[in-house]
């Protein structure tokens, strides 16, 4: 008990450091995405590397995720073993059951990928927090900020469509049409009924002490689907939000092409690392014949051009910073896509099958009993709003190229040396080539389109299964 309360008390402890830390110092990019996987590893669903000092420890872990997941395992294989023998025989009671099957399916497939591919994820963290822009600029806080709401966001939604699911189950009393219905399908002498459906073979669940024993562990698992909910929802949106700052940073530099750099003060500024914020500052009252704003000061034709030609030098060494900082950023940009891509795969099919579900089951309720409406409906809020704000995501995602756009258009490279357009150019090439949306197989794409006609799929999937009811009503 000492240890599963030290546990709990480690991953609240981080969760609250999370969501509540806004202003720490040296705050790294990547704070928010590494909390989750540290409250992922503490719940025993992940393991970190290099986390423990001592070797005891590591190996307790090692002992604690692998009865985490097979819990997990053994929970996923129970529900849907319940779901495809039992639960078939009503079609309505199928479907709901399928709804949890599929997500608690989808909840660990994103989870084992996510320990598979680990190493390789923690390789792109690492390389977004130390080769990156990390200057705790008014942008960067913004940043953090709307992170931090997203995750509190989606804790919020999935606890309370946890919570709803416990209700439902616990306290809310059922008739006695769902009682037969209960007992009719599941053969069990008691009509009660658990928040997630589970098959123990040989036992009848129903019974007063099995009863007891199964609603603990229902509780355990509903800890572990909180978790894994937040993070599923949470991992893609958080990164995203990363590069896409780092893309509004790199905006900031490539209007400034062509232009004077100064300071609010109207002193000269020559960056020398751009990722950094690092520069060279020539004082206002430092005047000197190589100063920008003190032409009138060159007296000599010689003078112009020594002048003339430090600045170009200038020009291609800022152009140059810029050129590899975007290829930089389209490298991360490629090498995370290629982590994710299995992940996508999996979300897309799970997201639309949960989807036509839930949208069954609200506007179907003649079915079910009015009491479990809420249940069904804060289920369709969870799942619509998670899937739109993916596909909102990745509209933003696609959008960060249309920044570059915006920002070559507002600077006055056609004022340059011809090397500095060349560069300005093949940047702005890139910005066409690289991937925009993000895609699955090049089948699922994910965008606003692609949600509306995920919506209009889930309605003829409600329209196919009503007409099949009445069909079938109607056969002799």
């Amino acid at each position: 008990m000492c240890a599963i309360g030290q546990v709990l008390y480690e991953a609240t402890y981080h969760f609250l450091l999370s969501v509540s830390t806004l202003c720490l110092v040296g705050m790294k990019p990547t704070f928010y995405l590494r909390k989750l996987l540290t409250i992922l590893h503490l719940f025993g669903l992940l393991r970190l590397p290099n986390y423990y000092d001592k070797q005891w420890q590591s190996t307790l872990h090692l002992f604690y995720w692998g009865f985490t997941h097979s819990v997990m395992s053994v929970a996923i294989l129970s529900n849907i073993t319940s779901t495809f023998v039992y639960s078939t025989r009503n079609l309505a009671e199928f479907l709901q059951r399928l709804f949890e099957s599929i997500s608690f399916c989808g909840y660990y497939y994103e989870t084992v990928l996510l320990n598979i591919k680990l190493t390789q994820l923690l390789s792109i963290l690492d390389k977004l927090d130390n080769s990156f822009c990390t200057v705790q600029s008014k942008m960067f806080w913004k940043c953090k900020r709307e992170e931090r709401t997203l995750m509190i966001g989606c804790f919020i939604l999935v606890i309370n469509t946890i919570l709803a699911t416990f209700i439902e189950a616990f306290f809310l009393p059922l008739d006695e049409v769902d009682r037969a219905l209960i007992k009719t399908i599941y053969n069990r002498q008691h009509g009660r009924k658990l928040p997630v459906n589970l098959y123990v073979p040989g036992i009848d669940i129903s019974e007063p002490m099995y009863f007891l024993i199964c609603s603990f562990f229902t509780v355990y698992l509903a800890g572990l689907l909180v978790v894994l909910g937040t993070v599923c929802f949470c991992n893609f949106p958080l990164f995203v939000m990363n590069v896409e700052l780092q893309i509004r940073v790199l905006s900031r530099y490539v209007r400034m092409i062509g232009k004077i750099h100064q300071n609010p003060q109207g002193d000269v500024i020559r960056y020398t690392n751009i990722i950094n914020d690092e520069y060279v500052l020539q004082r206002r009252h430092e005047i000197s014949r190589s100063y920008f704003h003190d032409m009138d000061k060159i007296v000599s034709s010689r003078d112009l051009e020594k002048y003339q030609h430090g600045y170009m030098n200038y020009e291609e060494l800022f152009t140059r910073q810029i050129f590899k900082f975007h290829q930089k950023l389209l490298l991360l940009r490629e090498e995370y896509i290629g982590w994710l891509h299995m992940s996508l795969v999996g979300r897309a099919l799970f997201s639309m099958a949960l989807l036509a579900l839930a949208v069954y089951q609200v506007f179907s309720r003649d079915i079910y009993s009015e009491k479990t409406v809420f249940k069904y409906c804060l289920e369709l809020t969870c799942v619509v709003s998670c899937y739109f704000y993916f596909c909102h995501i990745s509209e933003r995602w696609q959008g960060c190229n249309d920044h570059v756009r915006r920002a070559m258009e507002d600077s006055c490279w056609y004022q340059c040396s011809s090397r500095v357009q060349k560069n300005v150019i093949m940047m702005h090439v890139r910005t066409y080539r690289s991937v925009d949306y993000v895609e699955a197989c090049g089948i699922f794409r994910a965008s606003y389109e692609y949600y509306v006609s995920s919506l209009k799929l889930s309605y003829s999937f409600l329209n196919f299964v009503k007409l099949q009811e009445r069909s079938s009503m109607k056969a002799p």
